[in-house]
């Protein structure tokens, strides 16, 4: 089998995109959605045995390398419940009723893996899953509270009925998160609609509609290399520099968003981390605007311009300023 023909993807794939590939087509060949469909069966447990493979780094190179794959492979299930399973105490509290029989037997150190999860009560387990789906979409998805919400940072999104997709993008880059810190999501069939908000702290959201599931999944369209931590305003970056500027001070020039380039005179004190107040994304919840930080790396193979006498000067922070 040519797991990446399965997966439908490239060979150089992304992690990220390998494991979408999975999720989008585990949803549609799971069993639950093809009862006595044993075509349906078979694939998904090639897309989950490729998807195990390509995942993990060692076993990916030794497919590429060599076509070899492992010799025990986890059960669809197993991998299809890693993929979306949620931990918290209402999950908690669900794994105990439903799987108890499995808790037991996981403790047993008689039985193997293979007998432990044949002893699952299946049609129990998705029964009671519907109950944990429920408190998953109220959990990730923000009621409409009007008063919590400041209209000038919410993004309306319209979207109608029959443009749904089971799986849904959406580009946001730093501009867009410096102005705006949820999206208000409507969707409209014919004169009914339903009204959804998303914390852009979040970047997974499901949503219920009309007895279907959705997925929404935001996608960071920033410079290379910034990135973002999970509920944080602030946005990072590592910049190489040549060593001997990196001594002596250095032109940084830095085009952040199609709006904001940065034109600083840097100088590395006590750290090698400079940070540019309220450069980072909006935060809702303090009404201000998080730091972007740098971390300037000195290398042999970059070079930077000469310190400008017309810009103005950032000195690094101090280790006190970062203790604090």
């Amino acid at each position: 089998m040519d797991y990446y023909e399965i997966l439908g993807i490239k060979k150089d794939a992304s992690p990220d995109e390998i494991k979408k590939a999975y999720r989008k087509l585990a949803l549609k060949f799971h069993p639950d959605k093809n009862p006595n469909n044993k075509e349906a069966e078979e694939k998904f447990k090639q897309i989950s045995e490729a998807y195990q493979t390509l995942s993990d780094g060692g076993l990916k190179n030794k497919y590429d390398r060599f076509g070899e794959v492992p010799d025990n492979f986890m059960t669809p299930e197993e991998i299809f419940s890693q993929i979306f399973s949620k931990m918290d105490p209402v999950i908690g509290n669900f794994l105990t009723q439903t799987l108890s029989s499995f808790t037991n037997n996981l403790m047993d150190e008689n039985k193997t893996l293979t007998e432990v999860f044949s002893d699952l009560n299946t049609e129990d387990l998705i029964d009671k899953s519907s109950d944990v789906m429920r408190y998953l979409l109220k959990k990730n998805i923000q009621p409409l509270n009007r008063k919590n919400i400041k209209n000038n940072y919410v993004y309306d999104l319209i979207i109608d009925y029959k443009d749904l997709e089971e799986e849904n993008d959406f580009d946001v880059d730093i501009e867009f998160l410096r102005k705006y810190s949820q999206i208000k999501l409507t969707i409209k069939k014919e004169d009914d609609q339903k009204i959804f908000m998303f914390d852009l702290n979040n970047t997974f959201f499901t949503v219920e509609y009309d007895g279907n599931i959705y997925y929404f999944e935001i996608n960071y369209k920033f410079p290379p290399g910034i990135f973002r931590k999970t509920n944080s305003s602030n946005i990072y970056l590592t910049y190489d520099v040549d060593i001997h500027n990196y001594r002596e001070g250095f032109r940084f020039s830095y085009p952040l968003s199609k709006k904001t380039t940065l034109e600083y005179n840097i100088i590395i004190k006590d750290t090698n981390i400079v940070c540019f107040n309220k450069l980072g994304l909006y935060s809702q919840e303090n009404n201000s605007f998080g730091n972007f930080y740098v971390t300037f790396r000195p290398t042999n193979s970059i070079s930077e311009e000469k310190m400008d006498e017309s810009l103005p000067t950032v000195y690094s922070l101090e280790i006190e300023e970062l203790i604090n």
